[in-house]
């Protein structure tokens, strides 16, 4: 009925409108029938169906105008002169197209099987002029008016130049007029377009998404419609109380913080817990990462038929412990030995470490045995630097592969949380040096590459490994030595020599050079008290060529901010600060926190080397932030909690 009174008042336009939104209306109805059948649902969610479909209703419609207006492609039109043209697609490669060749044949070939009168597709040379006598006709077709158009981007982003026929017609017609269509984002279409509530909704989520709750105050200068528009929102009790509303702005506010039902809990986390401290790490680190690694213990597909970098970790490893083991045994050092002798260890080690890594894979192929070739030669860099390094200091080593847990050399580390529940840390120290003169000893972890002791990362509880095991070591050195020992450092000592940068060949040192071996320094965290005992030639005013510490001219350490040194009190401070994160990182655990809570702190994330994403489909906005800390900071106020916590004991 619409249709036809607007076609008896001559509205042409309106008619077709009707026409098209009757014929959409219609098929959006059967889309319903086909997806619901005969469901029954309330008025309310039949409204919300239909309002979702009537979204997607576009209409197009021809001025009425015109008498006739034609789209085709350039090949395939076939018109008489028109009044007006619209050539789109001037890019380069597009208009004119590019001759694609996919076939066998030369184009001498083509030419051959031409004279025998064996018809074949066009040449390209054909196509060529094919392309030209297609722009010409293009651009001859209009009696009064041509517009010409191109894109500067393609869909990803990326620059479009124009075609030759773009810039020979700029060429020929210089005063023409280029004007420039703004994008979609450049112009406030959205804020114009919205006609509903589901639309209005919509549009302020996005709105907000986008810019995050912590910039929208920022930015609500250059965002003034959208302000508006939400103060509004919130005055309309009538829009408020809406379904659509209540129950798409609500999402904003959802926050996923999940957690395990208890009697889950104590299935999978009994208590006393027996765990690492690599397991409390990767809480802190993010509670979903955990769950996955230790409560539902997914395994990893392991398809790889190469060495990887966790292998070559492995075989470091396992040869250092073998060599340190063997001189702990006949109490001897480095500087013990003859070079054929720690040769001779090394190469039993390799390849005993070949012979044992996942069924021979070390000996299985050429390239990995010329790896194998490469980790001995890197070895002896290794037994190198140790043995210069040894020479500069007292300390020796007294324990190799030094495991605690139970049924171990030392017992398992009994950590009391809070909530009154227990665990129970296992592990192993890679290597324990002691020097017997001043009773101190030091904790050493092999690392393939550097890495340095991050006090804030140890403050917040994301890299506690080092630190615990100088605890573990400490609680149990009566046991292990006879008498007490004092914690002395806490070292990362790397197995790879990194590439140095030298302004001229001849200034680098020469590997016969003490000054080569002493290159890689091993890093942590060192008592200055023991400086002396671990380089015996670090004076006043000089830098140690062993550690990364200097001294001033009255004998203090300098750069605190950099220095690897520290005093014995902020030294036990932080160990009793690394006992209490052991204990509330438990705690979270027996609490069932297993929300998707990833940290950032400064420019530092864990989900970059994650293999989860595809699990845990993380958002950037939900991030858990940390508050970046100087080093001297965290000594600082460990020191002080420690002083406090005393101090409330003894009142």
């Amino acid at each position: 009925r619409w249709r036809a009174v607007a076609e008896s008042a001559n509205d042409i336009e309106l008619m077709h409108e009707h026409t098209q939104v009757w014929v959409q209306f219609v098929d959006l109805l059967e889309q319903v029938v086909d997806l619901l059948g005969d469901e029954t649902v309330s008025l309310s969610a039949f409204e919300n169906i239909l309002e979702a479909g009537l979204l997607q209703v576009d209409l197009g419609l021809t001025p009425a105008t015109v008498d006739e207006v034609l789209v085709g492609q350039v090949d395939r039109t076939r018109t008489g002169p028109v009044k007006a043209v619209l050539v789109l697609g001037l890019n380069e490669g597009q208009f004119p197209a590019a001759p694609a060749e996919a076939t066998v044949l030369s184009e001498s070939d083509r030419r051959l099987l031409q004279r025998g009168a064996i018809e074949l597709s066009s040449m390209p040379e054909r196509r060529l002029l094919n392309e030209e006598f297609l722009g010409y006709r293009a651009m001859t077709a209009a009696s009064d008016q041509i517009y010409l158009s191109r894109s500067i981007n393609s869909a990803k982003g990326d620059a479009i130049g124009a075609s030759r026929f773009w810039r020979r017609l700029e060429r020929m017609f210089p005063t023409a007029r280029i004007a420039f269509a703004p994008t979609a984002t450049a112009t406030p279409s959205a804020i114009e377009k919205i006609s509903t509530a589901r639309q209005l909704t919509i549009s302020l989520m996005d709105w907000v998404k986008e810019l995050g709750p912590q910039t929208v105050a920022k930015n609500s200068g250059a965002h003034q419609a959208y302000v508006q528009l939400y103060c509004w929102m919130q005055k309309e009790d009538q829009f408020c109380a809406s379904p659509v509303f209540r129950t798409a702005w609500a999402s904003l506010q959802y926050q996923n913080i999940a957690r395990l039902h208890p009697d889950t809990v104590s299935r999978l986390f009994p208590s006393p817990l027996s765990t690492t401290v690599s397991e409390l790490e990767s809480l802190a680190t993010c509670p979903f990462k955990h769950f996955i690694d230790y409560g539902l213990q997914l395994q990893r597909r392991d398809d790889r038929q190469q060495v990887s970098g966790l292998d070559l970790g492995s075989i470091y490893h396992s040869v250092m412990h073998r060599m340190v083991q063997n001189l702990v045994r006949s109490q001897q050092c480095w500087n013990d030995l003859t070079d054929q002798q720690k040769i001779n260890m090394m190469m039993l080690a390799v390849e005993h470490i070949g012979h044992k890594l996942r069924g021979e894979i070390m000996l299985s192929t050429a390239r990995n045995r010329y790896l194998l070739q490469r980790i001995e030669k890197t070895l002896r860099q290794i037994i190198d630097t140790q043995t210069t390094t040894e020479a500069r200091g007292k300390f020796r080593p007294g324990y190799a592969n030094l495991k605690f847990g139970k049924g171990e050399t030392l017992g398992e580390l009994v950590i009391p949380t809070i909530s009154g529940r227990e665990i129970r840390l296992h592990g192993m120290v890679d290597r324990v040096d002691i020097d017997e003169s001043t009773q101190g000893f030091t904790v050493i972890d092999y690392r393939l590459g550097q890495r340095k002791l991050e006090l804030d990362e140890i403050y917040y509880g994301l890299t506690i490994q080092l630190m615990t095991l100088l605890l573990v070591v400490e609680e149990n050195s009566e046991k292990l030595y006879g008498n007490r020992l004092l914690p002395a450092a806490a070292l990362y000592m790397r197995m790879r020599r990194p590439l140095a940068d030298v302004d001229h060949p001849g200034e680098a040192p020469l590997m016969t050079e003490a000054e080569y071996h002493l290159k890689p320094k091993p890093r942590g965290i060192i008592d200055q008290e023991f400086l002396q005992a671990i380089d015996s030639r670090l004076a006043s005013g000089k830098t140690s060529e062993v550690v990364n510490v200097t001294l001033n001219k009255d004998g203090e350490t300098k750069k605190a901010a950099s220095s690897d040194a520290a005093n014995h009190e902020q030294i036990l401070a932080l160990l009793h600060h690394v006992k209490s994160m052991l204990s509330n990182t438990a705690d979270r655990i027996f609490d069932g926190e297993i929300s998707i809570a990833p940290y950032s702190m400064g420019n530092k994330t864990p989900c970059a080397q994650c293999d989860l994403r595809s699990i845990c489909r993380f958002d950037s906005r939900g991030y858990r932030f940390l508050e970046k800390l100087r080093r001297e900071d965290v000594l600082n106020e460990v020191v002080d909690n420690l002083q406090m916590k005393q101090s409330t004991k003894d009142e």
